[in-house]
């Protein structure tokens, strides 16, 4: 398999959030950013249509054994009707007895499946891998070591809002920042959730990483080991969390960024 054929086999895991933290940052860093935001965009509208036609309710266990005791209520008094009958003609047979045992076997697994089913719908969040959330301070050491390269430079105004509205369900737009200030690009490191933001850059000769997600998404840990140099700064606001990790002594990015519009 090529490396092209294992990009597009990954794809759908990687959309569906079954990929481990590690895999999906390794494909990300193989994939081309432009066209795994469009098939992230595509997936959640599609989600989004599926929500709203198909509303389901989950099957208590009271109603799960009332649909069962009927099935199998029904099977029984079949199976009595059918067992006077072959006595009467003499048909009755261990093969026949063995296809009304198959028969209600699988129309039990059928029940189960569907009940299964109608529960994982109901609740979608169900089937996605753990996730911990983790101390922006380490992720910025991690990140350092491992070269502080971006996912992909987000240079396009367009692009760079799309992201975080489909991210954070809030497009963002990056203002002009002074002399000795740039962006890098955007990645996606976790922290909050598994759909925290990363702006990578750097600021008077110093690498910044500022992390955005929504206040509601989770918990933002910000602890540093008691000899770091490093800095935390948290703003929340429109909704959002902003925390610029940086060895500075103030914040450099955050007040650069706003909402879309605004």
């Amino acid at each position: 398999m090529n490396s092209e054929d294992h990009l597009s086999d990954s794809l759908e895991p990687f959309l569906d959030g079954m990929l481990s933290d590690e895999d999906a940052q390794r494909f990300l860093v193989k994939s081309d950013a432009e066209s795994v935001a469009d098939a992230q965009a595509l997936q959640g509208k599609i989600d989004d249509s599926l929500r709203r036609m198909y509303k389901f309710e989950p099957l208590d266990s009271g109603r799960e054994q009332e649909i069962a005791r009927q099935a199998f209520q029904n099977d029984s008094e079949s199976r009595s009707t059918r067992g006077a009958a072959s006595s009467r003609e003499g048909l009755g047979s261990p093969d026949a007895d063995r296809r009304r045992f198959l028969v209600t076997a699988l129309a039990a697994s059928l029940l189960a499946i569907s009940a299964a089913g109608l529960w994982f719908l109901a609740n979608p969040d169900s089937s996605e891998p753990f996730f911990e959330s983790r101390a922006v301070a380490s992720l910025y050491e991690e990140t350092v070591n491992a070269g502080f390269q971006p996912y992909y430079n987000c240079e396009d105004d367009q692009r760079f809002a799309n992201t975080f509205e489909f991210r954070q369900g809030i497009p963002l737009k990056l203002a002009d920042l002074p002399a000795g200030t740039r962006m890098l690009g955007l990645s996606y490191l976790g922290g909050m959730s598994r759909d925290t933001t990363a702006m990578l850059g750097e600021a008077d000769g110093q690498k910044v990483i500022v992390f955005v997600d929504r206040v509601s998404s989770g918990k933002l840990i910000v602890t540093t080991n008691e000899n770091s140099d490093l800095n935390v700064f948290v703003v929340e606001r429109d909704g959002l969390v902003f925390a610029e990790v940086s060895p500075l002594s103030e914040s450099k990015f955050i007040q650069h960024l706003s909402v879309t519009g605004q």
